[in-house]
């Protein structure tokens, strides 16, 4: 009797243990159906990517930042003063201000600097009865803005006269030569900057009022503007010279000059001739540049490059039809620009908005 009761209760205990996961079991599947629970199981279909036939110019561009810079650039110091301490007294110009011949650009220790159209600058000190190819270009240069001065080489009284009336006419006296031999008007060293081209302009001031010179006063350049950019180094050789570009910011067209400078932090520099006159106060402007590296010579039937298949020796499309049937389709390709494919030729007669199956 006891043995009896003993395996009805074990009987019991297995009969909880197995049915409360099944009845759990049977409770959570009740609410869910054969297709919900299949979809549960397998995975969900890949999305079908679609695009379109389009008729567009295939363009690759790079933009970039840039600054617009001069150059053909000569420094200029402070003038002889025979032993008086150079000190900035005056400057009368700014960067990117235009300055031309017979502008006093800066005045040292009371003493003005000039700048006169010659080509090949005085290097040395002139004066009453100097004689040589200096003299004349510095007579030339009287004679180019108005005064009467032979030009022979030779610095007699007429181009005294004229030297006197120069500088007076710009506010200030000329020196006169303290020896007995040859008394008369003295052009002091560096009072006179012989400059190839005018206008030119002011692209650096390294003085100040106050200062004492050191080095060079101020930077002139007598060159048409540029841009200049820094870009990555890959860009380098698409930029090769004579490559196109806008500046977007004011719509001027460049054109490549040279791509092998480097710029103070020794990345690729690339230089922009600008196709129009820009005044001398954008300098130093920053511009945002945009260069058309590769391009259609117009709008060509493409694709986007991810609906290009390669099938054995020949490439394809996939088409989709209006019925939603899929059509493989041969073609040949012609240019690839910026992620877009052209289209040549094609064994089905394609029109810009067909639809395409990307997946």
């Amino acid at each position: 009797m006891g043995g009896r009761r003993r395996g009805l209760r074990w009987a019991l205990v297995a009969l909880l243990v197995v049915g409360v996961p099944g009845a759990l079991w049977v409770a959570s599947s009740a609410g869910v159906s054969p297709a919900q629970r299949a979809a549960d199981a397998d995975p969900p279909p890949p999305p079908v990517v679609e695009g379109e036939i389009e008729l567009r110019q295939l363009k690759d561009v790079a933009v970039f930042h840039g600054v617009v810079a001069a150059v053909g650039s000569q420094t200029v110091t402070a003038p002889d003063l025979y032993g008086w301490l150079p000190v900035i007294v005056e400057l009368p110009v700014q960067v990117g201000g235009s300055v031309t011949a017979g502008d006093v650009i800066a005045v040292v220790s009371d003493r003005p600097v000039i700048v006169m159209l010659m080509r090949v600058p005085l290097y040395r000190t002139l004066g009453l009865g100097s004689e040589g190819e200096d003299v004349a270009r510095f007579q030339t240069a009287l004679v180019g803005l108005g005064y009467t001065t032979p030009v022979d080489g030779e610095f007699g009284f007429s181009t005294q006269d004229a030297t006197r009336a120069f500088y007076r006419d710009r506010g200030f006296e000329t020196v006169s030569s303290d020896t007995d031999i040859e008394p008369g008007v003295v052009v002091p060293l560096g009072e006179i900057v012989g400059v190839a081209a005018f206008p030119a302009v002011v692209s650096q001031i390294s003085a100040t009022i106050g200062g004492i010179v050191a080095g060079p006063i101020l930077t002139i350049s007598t060159s048409s503007l540029v841009v200049d950019a820094s870009v990555d180094a890959a860009l380098v050789p698409l930029l090769a010279p004579g490559v196109s570009a806008t500046v977007t910011d004011h719509a001027w067209q460049l054109e490549v000059l040279s791509n092998d400078g480097q710029d103070e932090l020794g990345r690729p520099l690339v230089r922009f001739r600008v196709m129009e006159s820009l005044p001398a106060e954008l300098l130093g402007t920053e511009v945002r540049i945009e260069a058309v590296l590769a391009a259609t010579a117009g709008q060509v039937l493409a694709v986007p490059l991810a609906a290009i298949r390669s099938e054995g020796d020949h490439e394809v499309l996939r088409v989709v039809d209006p019925s939603g049937d899929i059509r493989v389709v041969r073609v040949r390709t012609g240019a690839s620009i910026g992620g877009w494919v052209e289209i040549v030729e094609a064994d089905l007669d394609l029109t810009p908005g067909m639809v395409l199956h990307l997946g």
